[in-house]
């Protein structure tokens, strides 16, 4: 798992190809976060963001940076990297293994 998040970190320092966010791209990218909570281990005040995208010049999919809050704040750790081919969801990678998070009102 960590290997694909520095894969996907060293290909966009490589390619140069961590431009500005196409809106299209990152929307995608957000509705395909939005539809896998699940795999996502999002709890219910969880949401999402996206970082950057860019496509894989080796294997043609694109890879987004999806970052997380709960209720508002920054989840440390909760970042995720995932991947798709267009509506095509491909998998994704994170560090976070729970969906608990703090009670707060």
């Amino acid at each position: 798992m960590t290997r694909t998040i520095l894969s996907a970190a060293l290909l966009m320092a490589l390619s140069g190809t961590a431009a500005a966010l196409d809106n299209t791209t990152a929307g995608q990218a957000l509705s395909h976060a939005n539809s896998h909570r699940a795999e996502l281990r999002a709890a219910d005040g969880d949401a999402f963001s996206i970082r950057d995208t860019f496509v894989d010049p080796v294997k043609g999919v694109t890879v987004a940076r999806v970052e997380r809050t709960y209720r508002g704040l920054p989840v440390i750790g909760g970042d995720a990297v995932q991947r798709f081919r267009g509506n095509s969801f491909q998998g994704l990678s994170q560090t976070l293994r729970t969906d608990v998070r703090p009670y707060g009102r």
